[in-house]
C-alpha cells in the first residue's frame, strides 16, 4: 500500500553548504543544499511529496513552487504596506530632535 504526505518548505536561510527551511509555516530545520533543486533562493517555497512504497522504501520529490511562492511574496507585501499604514496614523515621518 502506497501512502502520501505533502508539505510545504519555506526558504529561510541559505549558507554555503546548509539551507535553513521551514515546514509548513511550523517548523524550522536545517539540510544540507544538496537536498534542495539547484538555484533555489532564499524566500522561495518548496513543495515536498514523500511517498511510502511497497517493499519499505520511500520516494521524496522536492519541487520549486512556483504558485506558493508568488502567493507568499504578495502576502509578504500586503503585510508591510499595512503595517507602513498604521505606522504613518502616529507617526508623519521628517526630522528627528534629540
Amino acid at each position: 500500500m502506497e501512502r502520501q504526505y505533502d508539505h510545504l518548505w519555506s526558504v529561510d536561510e541559505l549558507d554555503d553548504d546548509v539551507a535553513r527551511i521551514i515546514e509548513d509555516g511550523a517548523r524550522v530545520m536545517l539540510m544540507p543544499r544538496y537536498l534542495l533543486p539547484p538555484g533555489v533562493q532564499e524566500g522561495q517555497m518548496l513543495s515536498i511529496s514523500r511517498t511510502e512504497e511497497r517493499g519499505g522504501s520511500v520516494q521524496i520529490v522536492v519541487a520549486l513552487d512556483e504558485k506558493a511562492t508568488r502567493s507568499a511574496r504578495l502576502g509578504t507585501g500586503n503585510a508591510l504596506a499595512r503595517a507602513l499604514a498604521a505606522s504613518r496614523k502616529v507617526d508623519a515621518g521628517g526630522d528627528v530632535s534629540l
